[in-house]
């Protein structure tokens, strides 16, 4: 599939495994250059190695996106790093409290 993301970069939170890292991969498949972040940097380092199989430049860097501090680190390291981010997926997940969309606090997430 080509969908012209080939030297683009993309930011993947929650990207340790399952649909983080899956979506990692097809980006990485497709040419784009990859920030991948997770709380667990080793299992990270794993991904990143696959990730490189494409011959794409990948990013790693342990995150907790419940504190607002190191996920603006880490936009800050990928730009500093790779200039800008094209493509945002935000797939990390820690519920916290289950309540209509509009209900949560920036806390809840």
């Amino acid at each position: 599939m080509e969908l012209e993301i080939k030297g683009k970069t993309a930011l993947v939170t929650g990207a340790s495994q399952g649909i983080g890292k899956g979506i990692a991969l097809a980006l990485a498949r497709e040419g784009a250059s990859l920030a991948i972040c997770s709380r667990r940097e080793q299992v990270l380092q794993e991904v990143a190695k696959e990730i490189q199989k494409f011959g794409v430049s990948v990013m790693v860097k342990a995150v907790d996106v419940k504190i607002p501090k190191q996920i603006n680190e880490m936009v800050e390291a990928v730009q500093s790093h790779f200039g800008a981010i094209d493509i945002l997926i935000n797939n990390a997940v820690a519920a916290t409290k289950l309540a209509p969309f509009m209900e949560l606090e920036e806390s809840d997430w």
